[in-house]
């Protein structure tokens, strides 16, 4: 560069100050594109996303999509919480995120053959509040997402395990194959032509493949839950593999309970026949009349409204039942039982329903009263004592003890003493009360007889 010495031109400091000016306006520029590249100047809306997995990695810049429209990009990825989680700062274009709703949930996905991740948001359902700047997203763990990551998993791990030099020899073994130059040109035309004419000579063959279109349409139809019927299959055989021995159990008793059933029929041969056909009965009764059951259900409400409010008095607002429970074998209804008052009258007194006269009570042979054959034989009923006098006590007016129960087989020697007698040998003179309530138990059924004199 060249000076003019003689002051017309700019001097040396001038053109330092210019060029150091130039050079920042340059780089001044050259910031200023940098921030528009970043897109620092334009408008954004700033939200985060939780991700427990970003995959390979999520890249800065990456796209973030939602409905498979762009919109907006990833700013920076932030692991949290000792790596259990990710923070991904998403900034999105301010004309798209008031139509995202508020209720999407965010999932990693490959946006392209290379394997570049991006995240996508999915919709959930529409709401009326939309997305806002400073709003988190939530990881989507539907199931969905998680066979999407499972498939991007075992697709890796395949790749992984595979060897480059097989797969080249299978992609060189293919290419040869589909190489037109090792084929006469029309070659496969022909035996397409001539296969195609052989099978047009199949009888039936249209039909065939008709059948065999739509049954390849109704197992694609029916896929997903041939799937789930498979998988719940798998469920079930786990099931019972874990839980073998319950299941044992089960059988074991179900067949204790069957032949329990088999033994009850076995006694009572007639027992089913009678309840079927009383159940058949039943059932043709209500058959009839199948209004009776609502009837008799809105009946007995309305008597337990009217019974709640005729016995709920007093202070304490309580019920006092008093009931007399009887034993007696049961008596039909007649117009005999009917409530009277003086000159009135109850329900029920009168009609072609009340009968006069109860009609005999019928019974089967099983119900008949009787001793049942499984007790075994009746017991003998053991005969009363008769109950000896106590001297000195007086006795009690109306109370006769029975008669004794006569002994028609003589006795072989009536000449030991009993009673009173028995007593007094034992005692050596006449015994009180207490000696005679003592030892008269004692001497019930049997005999004394003196021996030489003295009693034994």
């Amino acid at each position: 560069m060249l000076i003019d010495p003689s002051g017309r031109g700019p001097s040396a400091r001038q053109l330092s100050l210019a060029g150091l000016a130039l050079t920042a306006i340059v780089l001044v520029l050259l910031y200023l594109l940098g921030l528009r590249y970043t897109g620092r100047f334009e408008d954004k809306v700033g939200v985060v996303a939780l991700l427990t997995s970003t995959g390979d990695g999520l890249p800065a810049h990456a796209d973030v999509k939602f409905r498979g429209m762009i919109v907006g990009s990833v700013a920076e990825v932030q692991v949290v919480a000792k790596g259990e989680r990710q923070r991904a700062e998403l900034d999105l274009k301010p004309a798209v995120a008031g139509m995202i709703p508020a209720q999407v949930t965010a999932r990693v996905i490959p946006s392209n053959i290379f394997g570049v991740t991006a995240i996508e948001l999915v919709d959930n359902g529409r709401g009326t509040a939309t997305l806002r700047a400073g709003a988190e997203i939530p990881e989507d763990t539907s199931e969905g997402t998680v066979q999407l990551q499972t498939t991007l998993s075992v697709l890796r791990d395949v790749l992984d395990h595979i060897q480059p030099e097989k797969l080249g020899r299978v992609l060189a073994t293919l290419a040869d194959a589909l190489d037109p130059a090792a084929r006469v040109p029309g070659s496969t035309i022909e035996r397409l032509d001539r296969w195609l004419t052989e099978v047009h000579a199949v009888p039936g063959v249209g039909n065939l493949l008709g059948d065999l279109g739509r049954a390849a349409t109704a197992l694609s139809v029916s896929a997903p839950d041939l799937v789930g019927v498979l998988s719940d299959s798998v469920t079930t055989a786990r099931t019972l593999t874990e839980r073998r021995e319950q299941l044992v159990a089960l059988l074991t008793n179900a067949g204790g309970a069957v032949d329990s059933v088999n033994a009850l029929f076995a006694r009572n041969p007639d027992a089913g026949k009678e309840v079927v056909s009383g159940v058949g009965e039943l059932f043709g009764s209500l058959a009839q009349d199948p209004s009776a059951l609502p009837e008799t259900a809105a009946n007995f409400n309305v008597s337990l409204q009217k019974l709640r409010s005729v016995f709920s008095f007093g202070p304490s607002r309580q019920m006092v039942w008093k009931m007399d429970v009887s034993f007696t074998p049961f008596q039909q209804y007649t117009a005999a039982d009917c409530p009277r008052y003086g000159t009135m009258s109850g329900p029920r007194c009168g009609g072609a329903s009340i009968p006069e006269v109860a009609p005999p009570q019928e019974f089967p042979d099983q119900q008949q009263p009787g001793w049942l054959d499984a007790a075994g034989p009746k017991p003998v009923l053991p005969t009363m004592p008769v109950l000896p006098t106590i001297p000195g006590l007086p006795m009690i007016p109306g109370l006769t003890a029975p008669a004794a129960a006569k002994d028609d087989a003589p006795h072989a020697d009536s000449g030991g003493l009993r009673g009173t007698s028995a007593v007094a040998a034992i005692v050596g003179g006449r015994p009180n009360a207490a000696q005679y309530l003592l030892l008269t138990p004692l001497l019930v059924g049997g005999a004394m007889y003196p021996v030489n004199g003295v009693g034994k």
